[in-house]
């Protein structure tokens, strides 16, 4: 499933094995297919994500558990950088 979400990173996680993988955390609050959503973890965060900045994003659910949407992001843009 494909998710739109404009939200605000809150915060990076780096792997340590400099995989140049990871996560980042971005701010939620509310209900999603009835559940209720604090969070949105994303897997594999590039390193142009920056704490603090919000973002228009494109996610694929992967799963919900204990109040996070874990998703992968397909598209992501600052909402500084969108000119209308």
């Amino acid at each position: 499933m494909k998710i739109y979400a404009v939200t605000r990173c809150v915060k990076r996680i780096v792997k340590k094995d400099d995989s140049g993988g990871g996560f980042a955390k971005f701010h939620f609050r509310g209900f999603f297919l009835g559940q209720k959503v604090n969070s949105i973890l994303v897997n594999n965060s590039s390193p142009e994500l920056r704490v603090g900045e919000d973002y228009f994003i494109l996610l694929e659910l992967i799963n919900i558990r204990d109040n996070t949407l874990y998703c992968r992001c397909l598209e992501c843009k600052a909402l500084e950088d969108i000119e209308f």
